[in-house]
């Protein structure tokens, strides 16, 4: 009977609990977007986080090259990320990326886009 009334109580305080609480730091929006198809290579990666985080590292390759890390990054927590890419010739790229949240939650992706015509 105790262990049935603690798991209600646990239950009930999860499902109470407030959103923000058991959230993470996560991609919003990005552009360019995932999945895009590109006519020229864009200059900067833009994202919106869900809350303030710390990018930790951030990484572009082409079509299977070697990965190239994307510098500067941001040395504060922010929801609004600016990031320079290098020239980006036709291709399919995919960016890894990797930030820890103001809960200590590290976080990674990866988001894919095309410069040039679609495969």
């Amino acid at each position: 009977m105790a262990l049935m009334k603690n798991l209600y109580i646990l239950l009930l305080a999860i499902l109470c609990a407030p959103p923000t609480a058991l959230a993470h730091a996560h991609l919003v929006r990005s552009s360019p977007t995932v999945g895009a198809i590109l006519s020229a290579g864009p200059t900067s990666l833009v994202w919106t986080l869900a809350e303030p985080a710390q990018i930790t590292a951030v990484h572009i390759q082409r079509d299977g090259d070697a990965k190239t890390a994307i510098r500067p990054l941001p040395n504060q927590a922010a929801t609004s990320v600016t990031l320079p890419l290098p020239k980006l010739g036709p291709g399919a790229y995919t960016i890894t990326w990797r930030l820890v949240g103001a809960d200590h939650h590290v976080m990674s992706g990866t988001l894919h886009f095309t410069v040039g015509t679609s495969r």
